[in-house]
């Protein structure tokens, strides 16, 4: 259990790392989805956005920020 508690730590760390990384991405370029977005996308996935605006709203800067990069690597 000492090594496998010691993977699901690393593992965690990197995910944290990562997201850290891609959020300051999104703040540097302010790859912010809309409002209008963020209820599209929830209308879409039949998502209450009472409950669940941050996922929404998360999801879709990480989109953004993902589609960021790519434009990146291909310009």
């Amino acid at each position: 259990t000492k090594r496998l508690s010691e993977s699901l730590k690393e593992r965690a760390k990197k995910n944290v790392e990562s997201n850290l990384v891609v959020y300051k991405i999104a703040q540097e370029e302010k790859l912010e989805p809309t409002k209008e977005e963020v209820e599209k996308d929830a209308k879409e996935n039949n998502v209450d956005l009472e409950k669940h605006y941050d996922y929404s709203y998360g999801k879709l800067q990480n989109l953004k920020v993902f589609k960021f990069l790519e434009n990146q690597i291909h310009e």
